[in-house]
């Protein structure tokens, strides 16, 4: 039976992607801010939101929270895609 060399592998592999994060992450790209998930992020606020800045049209319902790296915003689709936009 091959099952268990794979789960070995797999377990192993994880163990060694966790020794690679690092301990303490930036807060804007932490998911939900900080470790106890509080959605507070060390940022100055928006002041003021004069109107739709954008819109864009799916397939189906965005259900997920969205996440912004390096001026790109990601979020999931429930038309199965995972979008990107720049």
């Amino acid at each position: 039976m091959r099952v268990f060399p794979v789960v070995c592998l797999l377990s192993f592999g994880l163990g060694a992607a966790l020794l690679t994060v690092p301990a303490v992450a930036d807060s804007a790209s932490m998911f939900r801010g900080n470790p106890q998930l509080t959605g507070v992020y060390d940022t100055q606020p928006a002041y003021s939101v004069d109107a739709v800045k954008f819109s864009f049209k799916t397939g189906g319902t965005i259900r997920s929270t969205p996440a912004v790296a390096d001026g790109v915003l990601y979020f999931g689709s429930g038309d199965g895609n995972f979008y990107a936009l720049d």
